[in-house]
């Protein structure tokens, strides 16, 4: 099919001469707007779950931090599980978020939780729900607490 000469119109097609290509370009203006608009979208959803995985980094810092700082009164071996506990919750998250937690995933976790902590991490629904209240039960239970002029 070719254009044909003298009024513009399609010489192979005789019917689609009467069509106006308006409502193509108002279609096309209108497709171009929503492909914006979630693309937009897309992207705003992508930067606040960075901001949140950020948050999450953040907070896991700050607790190594304050673990490395109070290392005496914690204990080696809470120390290593606290830390190993530590390690293992981004990527529990990461799979939880992902709904996905086959083998390769519990082989991933039994390479970063300590060996007490193993089972009851794989058995849990949500792993990271129990990563979280592991670490709160060893702070708040198996640290030797200390009264001193600070805490009253």
């Amino acid at each position: 099919l070719r254009q044909g000469g003298g009024k513009g119109g399609w010489s192979g097609i005789p019917f689609l001469k009467g069509f106006s290509k308006q409502p193509h370009s108002i279609v096309g203006s209108a497709m171009s707007l929503l492909l914006v608009f979630r693309t937009n979208t897309a992207y705003t959803r992508f930067w606040e779950g960075r901001c949140q995985w950020e948050s999450v980094s953040d907070y896991l810092r700050d607790i190594t931090r304050f673990c490395v700082v109070y290392r005496a009164q914690l204990g080696e071996s809470n120390l290593k599980r606290i830390a190993d506990l530590l390690c293992a919750f981004p990527v529990a998250l990461k799979h939880h978020l992902e709904g996905f937690m086959g083998p390769d995933q519990e082989e991933e976790l039994g390479r970063l939780v300590d060996p007490l902590d193993l089972p009851g991490v794989l058995s849990a629904v949500n792993r990271p729900n129990y990563i979280a209240s592991t670490l709160m039960h060893i702070i708040v239970h198996d640290v030797a607490y200390q009264t001193d002029a600070w805490t009253v």
